[in-house]
């Protein structure tokens, strides 16, 4: 991965401060986005990586990463074509388009999925491997990091073997963080030597996740792990997931601030 994407993409890890590494503030009502940036502000989150999810939200993305300014507020937009929202169709022109636009930008929300939200059948899974690779191939050309999407049993590892199959046949891909995703210590070293970053959200304190995040992040450091709301809040979970994802904290997880 090239120096310069590695240090942007370093800069939403927790050892550089709090920022919301991975949100969907297309999702938020018109009307209620500048009290938003507002509260964010006085809660001390400014910077937002703003995932759009297929061609239908592009625009409303930008609109957003172009207004957040007027509240001293960054949102770095993030153009592509989530695992859901995957139908076949052609956007490679149309996302290279916006990339252009957007030098700042990033790729994705992008990935696999194998969760009941997309239809288990070999056509669809076919569609998601090839609209992995447009995106993957439009990130190198532009030399972008890419916001990863892998959800499933076995998803993780099958995206894993994508993207080592990918970097032989294109190489200079940067780097990024994966998103959301609870996987093996093994399956997170293999995607930080790949140059991903972990991103963790509130869905990492649910009971039953929590044993399974705990041995992941036993291997990693703050340099490689990042916050991420997976919608428009993040600051009620802020202090459990700090105290979840430090490596320096003794606290012990049954006492964390769940509010």
């Amino acid at each position: 991965m090239e120096e310069g994407t590695e240090k942007g993409v370093a800069a939403w890890t927790l050892a550089n401060g709090v920022s919301d590494a991975h949100c969907h503030l297309q999702w938020l009502p018109e009307a209620e986005r500048a009290t938003f940036f507002v509260r964010k502000r006085e809660q001390g989150i400014r910077r937002f990586l703003c995932c759009a999810t297929s061609p239908a939200d592009w625009a409303d993305v930008a609109r957003i990463a172009e207004a957040a300014r007027a509240f001293g507020s960054e949102v770095v937009p993030c153009f592509g074509v989530h695992p859901w929202f995957v139908r076949g169709e052609d956007f490679e022109e149309a996302l290279r388009g916006w990339l252009a636009r957007f030098p700042g930008a990033w790729v994705g929300e992008c990935g696999l999925d194998g969760t009941k939200h997309v239809p288990d059948t070999d056509l669809h899974r076919r569609e998601q491997d090839e609209a992995f690779s447009v995106q993957w191939q439009l990130a190198a050309e532009a030399r972008r990091p890419m916001a990863l999407h892998a959800a499933g049993r076995g998803t993780a590892g099958r995206l894993l073997e994508r993207i080592r199959a990918l970097k032989r046949s294109v190489p200079g891909v940067p780097g990024g963080i994966l998103h959301g995703s609870v996987v093996s210590p093994e399956l997170a070293l293999s995607f930080r030597k790949e140059g991903f970053r972990i991103g963790i959200g509130a869905s990492a304190l649910a009971a039953e996740r929590l044993p399974r995040v705990q041995k992941m992040l036993s291997v990693l450091t703050a340099e490689d792990v990042c916050l991420e709301s997976d919608g428009t809040d993040l600051a009620p979970h802020q202090t459990a997931l700090r105290a979840l994802c430090e490596p320096s904290s003794n606290q012990p997880i049954s006492r964390m601030e769940r509010n």
